[in-house]
């Protein structure tokens, strides 16, 4: 019977989670979705976790997120001419179950930055839908009473500086016809564009205080995780859904956002001030 197990082998829960910069919810995920393998030791009511599987994954993480600009891509905001390309891409990975054109064109005109594409030599190869909406909304979407069509132009909330908005990632997607590797390439830059896209926002003074997203995949799912985002506990079919506190969260990911924002939020303050003693 193993009574103590050689610590240079194993790592406890709580290791991986100061290791990966995980809550407790999301090593239950990683678990759950077999990407790392609890162990019950024999006589031990605890488990722990192989070290070189944790170090291994977070390898391949890191690898992940650090990859660099594949030559020749480019991310850009989709204009309204785009919209057409992405309904029938989105429709070519997701087949059926896509939002109709007409819902498309609905939420572009409501919030023309909603759609974030990235295209290879002119090829369009991986998307983002990411919408500003009604917090009561995202409430019944992620809790299963709504479903994504029936989001509606009156459900956004108005973009603005100064203003408290909670987005919610609708879609994300890469091309089903290139290798993993390429795909996860892709991803990678669209990831890299779309932060730039938020600390734009938080230097024209734009609060993102959550955002949302479900995922029915384990690639998805640990994209999700790592980046901070925490299960709701809500599942819809295969679904999980997720939640983001940008506020709170202290991971790398958003830090260019944040310090932006509050650069804004004090120097907005600071004039503020000035006026309010200049009036006196």
């Amino acid at each position: 019977m193993i009574n103590k197990l050689p610590s240079e082998r194993y790592y406890t829960p709580q290791q991986v989670q100061d290791k990966l910069g995980i809550t407790e919810s999301a090593l239950r995920n990683l678990v759950r979705t077999e990407q790392l393998h609890r162990i019950i030791p024999p006589g031990k009511k605890h488990g722990v976790f192989l070290r070189e599987e944790v170090e291994t994954f977070l390898s391949k993480w890191l690898a992940f997120v650090s990859i660099n600009n594949i030559e020749g891509t480019e991310f850009r905001a989709a204009t309204k001419e785009d919209i057409e390309d992405v309904q029938l891409f989105a429709r070519h990975v997701f087949g059926e179950q896509t939002h109709s054109i007409e819902t498309r064109f609905e939420w572009y005109n409501a919030y023309p930055k909603m759609t974030y594409i990235l295209k290879d030599k002119d090829r369009l190869v991986a998307y983002m839908e990411i919408l500003p909406i009604k917090h009561e909304v995202i409430s019944d979407f992620m809790n299963g009473k709504i479903r994504g069509w029936q989001i509606a132009a009156k459900d956004f909330e108005k973009v603005k500086p100064g203003n408290e908005v909670e987005f919610i990632v609708m879609a994300m997607a890469t091309t089903p016809d290139e290798p993993t590797g390429i795909r996860r390439e892709y991803s990678a830059d669209l990831l890299r564009g779309v932060m730039k896209e938020l600390t734009k926002l938080g230097e024209e003074g734009i609060h993102i205080t959550r955002v949302y997203a479900t995922s029915a995949t384990p690639t998805g799912i640990g994209i999700l995780m790592h980046s901070g985002f925490i299960e709701t506990g809500v599942r819809i079919g295969k679904r999980i859904a997720f939640c983001l506190n940008i506020d709170t969260t202290d991971l790398p990911f958003f830090q260019s956002y944040k310090e932006a924002y509050h650069t804004w939020k004090s120097k907005n303050e600071q004039a503020r001030r000035a006026r309010s003693t200049t009036s006196e």
